[in-house]
């Protein structure tokens, strides 16, 4: 036996009875479904006297003084007015917070995938490894160029402008470094470019390293701050006009 209780309020004396009630169960013995109904039961309501306090019909007298009840706290009652609403502050889809994380994995996670992807091409794409490492490589020459010419040693630092200037064109264009010339270089370069400042000022740069690495021309610090300049102004456009 399993007993269920639920409180019933009147809310108007003109209420007269209570709705039938219907109870659907499984019968074991017939191996049906049986519904059976009780009621309507009917009931006389009759309005509180003034000043009367709410009671719980079938509680005695004790248990009906301990039980102080008010009409509209207790779960079971009817609720007339839902009170004050207060938005709900734990729910974490509304969070920034949660918003800022869940950018932050899918920002890592397209940075993984892109990095992965890059790592992937530099060990099977041998011309795009060259490319992409060769303004580093001439940073780094750039760098040796410029302790030699402040030591004003004008062979060395045409030396390393020489060698320098052929690894980086050799990287950019994947070609042999020691096929590097101006003659072989420079139909090369116009493909890409269609620039004759920069034909020129790469010619300058092989003749300057040609004319001082084989003979005993004496060459000021000047002349090799300007070479110097030359060098980078040319590594710098190529690195702007040729991906």
């Amino acid at each position: 036996e399993k007993v269920l209780e639920q409180v019933v309020i009147p809310r108007t004396d003109e209420v007269q009875e209570i709705p039938a009630i219907q109870f659907t169960y499984f019968d074991v013995r017939s191996k049906e479904y049986n519904t059976i109904t009780r009621g309507p039961f009917p009931i006389s309501v009759s309005q509180a006297r003034e000043g009367d306090e709410m009671t719980v019909v079938g509680l005695d007298k004790r248990a009906s003084q301990d039980r102080k009840e008010e009409l509209g706290e207790d779960i079971v009652f009817i609720k007339s007015n839902p009170g004050g609403l207060v938005k709900n502050r734990k729910n974490l889809l509304r969070n920034p917070v949660t918003y800022f994380f869940m950018s932050m994995v899918f920002i890592s996670w397209i940075a993984f995938i892109y990095y992965a992807q890059k790592r992937q091409k530099l060990k099977t794409d041998v011309a795009y490894a060259k490319r992409l490492h060769a303004p580093i490589k001439a940073r780094r020459g750039l760098k040796e160029a410029a302790d030699s010419m402040k030591k004003d040693d004008a062979i060395a630092f045409y030396n390393v402008v020489f060698k320098t200037f052929q690894g980086y064109l050799a990287d950019k264009f994947h070609l042999p470094k020691g096929s590097i010339s101006y003659a072989n270089i420079r139909d090369k370069v116009y493909d890409y470019v269609k620039n004759e400042d920069v034909i020129k000022a790469i010619k300058i740069i092989f003749d300057e390293c040609d004319m001082v690495r084989y003979s005993s021309v004496e060459i000021k610090n000047e002349n090799m701050q300007k070479s110097y300049k030359r060098l980078q102004q040319v590594i710098d456009y190529m690195e702007t006009h040729i991906r």
